[in-house]
């Protein structure tokens, strides 16, 4: 077990992840339909009709990149009807494809928190609802990754893994489980080998073993870690999309 904590981990590009964690907020959202209103209903259908309206103008803007003029409309039209879930679903959405990872201005932060917000309301009355339990997961990712912060991204693997609990056959949660774990697996391992190296004022190359006392210490604290990791990037290979293997297996085990 040991010759799997004995070297450095190697490094993807640090930048692959996040960007892709932005880029899945657009695939989390259900196919817009306009609303049907039924016919007992009518005495309210001019209303949800108008809600109807701005959701439709929230989406168009949505899709050409006009977030703020987006979240406009889909707050009228939640305003209009609070029962309309693809208004929440949309505004959440709307908010988390505004934050800025690494960006640490309280403007930006609130961007985050209010995405959270607004997919939380979802899951207070639609506590399956993948849409939304996928939105929060993404959102603390980026949220926990820069500036870097464990326990933020120990909550979005949480919500990677409620996924899995719901739908167990979907590859989405599982590659970001691995990705991670891998991320708290890399972190405590360069700084442990940093702390060491400052401290002996020594240096050890790429790859290079830490001494066995601290391999020992590392594999104690990460094992379960690491192998959920594996378990997680080990899923039968037709589960996995294409855009899913740039970051492999491999980044768990030694060079």
């Amino acid at each position: 077990m040991l010759s799997r904590w004995s070297c450095d981990f190697s490094t993807p590009s640090h930048d692959v992840a996040p960007r892709n964690a932005r880029a899945y907020l657009f695939l989390i959202l259900p196919p817009f339909r306009a609303p049907a209103f039924p016919r007992s209903q009518q005495s309210n259908g001019e209303v949800w009709a108008q809600a109807g309206d701005f959701l439709n103008q929230g989406v168009q803007a949505f899709k050409v990149g006009q977030f703020d003029q987006a979240i406009e409309d889909f707050k009228r039209a939640k305003e209009l009807d609070p029962s309309l879930l693809d208004a929440s679903l949309y505004l959440a959405s709307a908010y988390a494809s505004q934050y800025i990872p690494g960006a640490t201005s309280k403007a930006n932060v609130e961007l985050g928190e209010q995405a959270i917000h607004e997919f939380q309301e979802v899951l207070s009355r639609h506590p399956d609802n993948l849409s939304a339990i996928d939105g929060i997961a993404s959102v603390l990712y980026n949220m926990g990754g820069t500036p870097f912060n464990p326990e933020t991204l120990d909550e979005a693997k949480k919500y990677w893994q409620k996924h899995i609990d719901i739908k167990s056959k979907e590859p989405e949660p599982y590659y970001w489980v691995g990705v991670i774990d891998w991320s708290l697996t890399y972190r405590a391992n360069s700084e442990i080998r940093q702390n060491w190296m400052q401290k002996k004022s020594v240096t050890l190359t790429s790859g290079e073993a830490l001494p066995e006392a601290l391999r020992q210490e590392f594999e104690d604290q990460f094992e379960p870690t690491v192998n959920e990791g594996i378990e997680h990037m080990s899923r039968p290979s037709f589960f996995v999309p294409i855009i899913m293997t740039r970051w492999p297996i491999s980044i768990f085990y030694t060079e």
